[in-house]
């Protein structure tokens, strides 16, 4: 009896340990980036709706979602300007387009952030990755910066950086996107909302 007590303690202990190192690593394909991010989603009441990881790996930007709680189908899911989802998802403002481009796949450039529409199971859970040059996660870069001058203006070669003065969310929107419709593809109304933050 006392050695199965000691047993059972030992193994809960262990378990806590190796959770605990789980936790304080990154994810094995995040382990080489230069920059990481994430947003947990809530949907409009309030529940968990999961959560989106973002990794920098050089100019390119790595996205890997799982989320849960959405009607099946397709769903637009886009980068929206305002890091905020309070006190409604409309906080978010518009997409990410610093360059003020039209929305659509057929526009060059289109939104930096325009995605792929990603596509929800009978059981409400869609699970996708992306990968986009057309934003980053590390501090605004500027021309003065590569330059070396006193002007800070913004760096057109360089993708505009998530993480500018009021920050950007991730919304998932009831429909797909047409990928042509400007503003939004015609995806009508936000269903999930995460701030991007820094990780």
């Amino acid at each position: 009896m006392i050695r199965t007590a000691c047993t059972a303690t030992f193994a809960a202990t262990f378990a806590l340990a190796v959770a605990g190192a789980a936790a304080q690593q990154s994810p094995q394909w995040l382990q080489n980036a230069q920059a990481t991010a994430q947003a947990q989603l809530e949907d409009t009441q309030g529940k968990d709706a999961g959560t989106v990881t973002f990794g920098q790996f050089h100019g390119t930007v790595v996205l890997r979602g799982e989320l849960r709680g959405l009607p099946p189908g397709w769903h637009a899911i886009h980068v929206h300007e305002t890091g905020a989802c309070t006190p409604d998802f409309e906080a978010a403002g518009d997409h990410f387009n610093p360059a003020g481009a039209r929305h659509g796949m057929d526009e060059a450039p289109p939104h930096a952030g325009d995605l792929p529409n990603i596509f929800a199971a009978e059981d409400g859970t869609a699970r996708f990755e992306f990968v986009t040059r057309q934003f980053a996660l590390g501090a605004p870069a500027t021309a003065a910066a590569a330059q070396g001058s006193g002007q800070a203006t913004p760096a057109a070669s360089t993708p505009p950086s998530l993480f500018d003065g009021d920050g950007a969310a991730i919304v998932v929107h009831e429909k797909a996107d047409d990928y042509r419709t400007d503003p939004s593809g015609e995806s009508g109304g936000r269903i999930a909302c995460g701030v991007i933050e820094r990780s």
